[in-house]
């Protein structure tokens, strides 16, 4: 066999495997959420109002990016982080998200919110330790085409400030904004 072929197919079976792996290391990470959004949920853990709700993205390491799923409930700002890193590659990514902010059967299921954001890099911010929530319709340099409409950056107790860009068309940073001070 020629040496051009033995390379060409011992980088299609590095390939292979790298891709492999890297397939059943995402449908691993996704199991648990999965396994949450399945179950019913009880009378005891309903919300009597549907939680606000929107999909962002946030910045780290000041190139890298992760997603979340973020609930506005009365006694905490709970984020799931649905995401990691994207490219722009497919700049619609997020529309499943987004689709999930509007089950009412979720955004009422208090359990299945609080499991969400337990899972690795979720997050909970106690409303009483959030003391400024700012809301900002312009765009985000570096987002490459996808689709946002403004940013909302909250700063707790500790001083620490998160900023959410907001993803997709239809969410309003003011009305986010007053969702999370007023804790709907």
């Amino acid at each position: 066999m020629p040496r051009t072929v033995e390379f060409t197919v011992l980088v299609a079976a590095i390939s292979f495997f790298g891709f492999f792996l890297y397939s059943f290391w995402t449908l691993t990470r996704r199991a648990p959420a999965l396994d949450i959004l399945s179950n019913e949920a009880s009378d005891a853990d309903r919300l009597p109002l549907p939680a606000s709700s929107f999909v962002a993205m946030e910045y780290f390491w000041l190139i890298l990016n992760r997603t979340f799923v973020v609930f506005s409930t009365p006694n905490a700002l709970y984020g799931w982080k649905a995401s990691g890193p994207v490219s722009n590659a497919d700049r619609d990514y997020f529309q499943p998200l987004v689709e999930m902010t509007l089950d009412r059967e979720l955004t009422q299921d208090l359990a299945a919110i609080r499991k969400l954001s337990e899972l690795s890099g979720g997050f909970c911010i106690a409303r009483s330790s959030i003391v400024s929530v700012e809301s900002s319709y312009k765009s985000k340099w570096g987002m490459g085409g996808i689709l946002h409409s403004g940013r909302v950056t909250i700063t707790t107790n500790t001083r620490r400030s998160r900023e959410f860009i907001l993803l997709g068309s239809s969410a309003d940073p003011d009305s986010i904004k007053d969702a999370i001070w007023n804790g709907r």
